[in-house]
C-alpha cells in the first residue's frame, strides 16, 4: 500500500458518517456561497477605505454559515436550530 493508498483510507474512515456526497456537496456550496457574498460586501468595504474588509467579511460569513448548519448535524429540530441562532 503506498502512501496515496493511505490517505485516501484516512480520508474516507474520517468522513465515513457523511450519510451522501450529496449532503457534504450541499455544505460546501452553502459554505462558499457565503463566503462569496461576504467578499462582495468586504470588497465594496475595502473599496471605500473601511476596517474591515475583504478577508474579514468573507471569514465572518463562512463562519456564520458554519455556526448555522452544524444543529442540522446534532439532529437538532427547526425550534431549536433557530434558539442557536438567536444565541
Amino acid at each position: 500500500m503506498g502512501p496515496l493508498d493511505e490517505i485516501l483510507v484516512a480520508l474516507r474512515s474520517e468522513f465515513s458518517d457523511l450519510a451522501e456526497i450529496g449532503e457534504a456537496t450541499r455544505i460546501a456550496v452553502r459554505i462558499l456561497l457565503a463566503g462569496l457574498l461576504g467578499a462582495l460586501l468586504g470588497a465594496n468595504r475595502e473599496r471605500h477605505g473601511k476596517a474591515a474588509g475583504l478577508r474579514t467579511h468573507m471569514l465572518v460569513a463562512m463562519g456564520s454559515a458554519a455556526f448555522v448548519i452544524a444543529p442540522l448535524f446534532a439532529g437538532m429540530e427547526i425550534a431549536d436550530q433557530s434558539r442557536v441562532i438567536q444565541g
